[in-house]
């Protein structure tokens, strides 16, 4: 590996692959059904998710990872808030 790597396991085997960022990545978003976040992978491929809406209350929505890199969180209602990843 190089500087700013880690080992991981894959299915098979081991690899080198980048690190995840450090710290949590804040995404907020306006009043929607639907949230869609491209979190570039900075946070891994599946970063864990909290939402909180804009008076600071825990919501849970379902988390689908689309890719690597996307993932969209369907609420029951619509709602604004902000999306943390770490």
């Amino acid at each position: 590996g190089t500087a700013g790597q880690v080992l991981s396991s894959t299915a098979t085997s081991t690899a080198w692959i980048d690190a995840p960022g450090a710290g949590t990545g804040v995404f907020p978003n306006a009043s929607a059904l639907v949230w869609t976040i491209n979190h570039g992978g900075t946070w891994g491929p599946y970063p864990s998710v909290t939402v909180i809406n804009i008076n600071n209350i825990v919501l849970y929505g379902e988390v689908e990872y689309i890719t690597t890199t996307q993932l969209t969180i369907t609420f029951s209602a619509t709602f604004a808030g902000t999306a943390y990843l770490n």
